[in-house]
């Protein structure tokens, strides 16, 4: 049926707005090649493929620390801090996997260092 549509290709094609004071409710997915807008909270029931998250490993007192990215993410970036002592030997700050960002000190140090890994899921 077409409404404003001389030649719908679905069970209803509407040609211009939809107002609809109510729920929408869809047991399938609901597909755009727009843009969704919203007035107020928008509630996800399943799975968010986008966005990212940041990551802080816990206080660590060796010389090295390590962030992992939480399950189905993957590292887009990451970085490394010691709390009390800015210049602690810093050597390396890197992505030890598609998961994990790993920082290292020269020395051992104090309790105070952390990574921190941002990450984000790629894909379905």
């Amino acid at each position: 049926m077409g409404i404003g549509n001389i030649a719908p290709t679905e069970k209803l094609d509407i040609a211009g707005n939809l107002r609809v004071d109510g729920n929408i409710i869809s047991t399938g997915n609901i597909s755009t090649t727009g843009s969704i807008s919203s007035g107020g909270d928008v509630a996800v029931v399943g799975t968010v493929l986008a966005g990212y998250e940041r990551i802080t490993s816990a206080m660590m007192s060796g010389n090295s620390a390590t962030a992992s990215c939480t399950a189905g993410k993957r590292i887009i970036g990451g970085g490394c801090s010691a709390l009390t002592v800015v210049s602690e030997n810093f050597t390396n700050s890197y992505p030890s996997s598609d998961t994990t960002w790993q920082c290292r000190w020269q020395d051992a140090g104090g309790p105070d260092r952390q990574a921190y890994a941002i990450c984000a899921r790629f894909g379905p």
